[in-house]
């Protein structure tokens, strides 16, 4: 199985360029999809309006608490909910099966990139093939601590 972390748009397009929508996505059985846009609106969207057998969408923002206060919005960060629901997730997947996992954020580096590298691990894949499809990560610490929290049955926020 193969873990690909790709900006917003690069999603896009390739959904687009393969006519994947909500309709027709659980008929494709090799590939699984996590969607992370932000909790405001900035013109992103989830591609998939729902959530499928295959597809998981977040919105969270990327930052390192759990809420921080603007001027104009609160940014929401990762939740340990999210996490339970990104690993009952990753439990769902069978790694004979589906051979492809893409993970986007907006611009495929730190929200995703934390996303892409617990599914890496825990999916126990190969971390030297992971990192080389993958070159320009940078994973949101919030969002690895939290995951790593979880798999030590530990619930507790900074």
């Amino acid at each position: 199985m193969k873990i690909l972390i790709v900006p917003q748009r690069q999603f896009d397009e390739t959904m687009k360029k393969h006519n994947l929508n909500d309709g027709n996505i659980e008929e494709k059985t090799k590939l699984a999809l996590i969607s992370v846009v932000e909790t405001f609106e900035q013109g992103y969207q989830h591609w998939f309006k729902e959530d499928h057998v295959n597809v998981l969408n977040f919105d969270f923002d990327d930052i390192e608490k759990a809420e921080l206060e603007t001027a104009t919005y609160t940014a929401k960060g990762f939740s340990f909910e999210q996490g339970k629901k990104l690993i009952k997730f990753l439990e769902s997947i069978d790694k004979e099966k589906c051979n492809l996992l893409i993970v986007h954020c907006a611009a495929g580096i730190s929200r995703s990139g934390a996303i892409g590298t617990y599914a890496n691990e825990f999916l126990q894949l190969d971390n030297k093939e992971f990192l080389n499809n993958n070159k320009y990560i940078h994973p949101n610490g919030r969002t690895l601590r939290i995951l790593h929290r979880l798999d030590r049955g530990i619930e507790i926020d900074e």
